[in-house]
């Protein structure tokens, strides 16, 4: 299930329980102190099942996306994220070619 990341602790609380896997839609917002406050809480009993999704819209290019991934990786040990629009992936890599 996708949720948005303003969802309370009681509501994915619930969805761990029922869900084989949470996407938090971290999008606009994209400020790693503020992700990581609101993942924090269920990295104990639903590390497994989390996967942080980023829209590309948020980001300038690819390698600034992927800093981010790093950052949170490193500071939440989440190993599972994903991105929200392919074809935009698909313009960072060619916008880095033509350069």
């Amino acid at each position: 299930v996708s949720v948005p990341l303003h969802y309370g602790k009681e509501v994915i609380d619930q969805l761990l329980v029922l869900c084989d896997h949470i996407y938090f839609m971290c999008y606009e917002n994209v400020k790693t102190s503020y992700i990581v406050n609101k993942v924090k809480p269920f990295l104990d009993n639903g590390k497994d099942k989390l996967i942080i999704a980023l829209r590309t819209e948020d980001f300038a290019n690819r390698i600034e996306m992927e800093d981010k991934i790093k950052e949170l990786q490193t500071q939440t040990s989440l190993s599972s994220f994903a991105y929200h629009d392919l074809r935009r992936m698909v313009s960072f890599d060619k916008m880095n070619i033509e350069k």
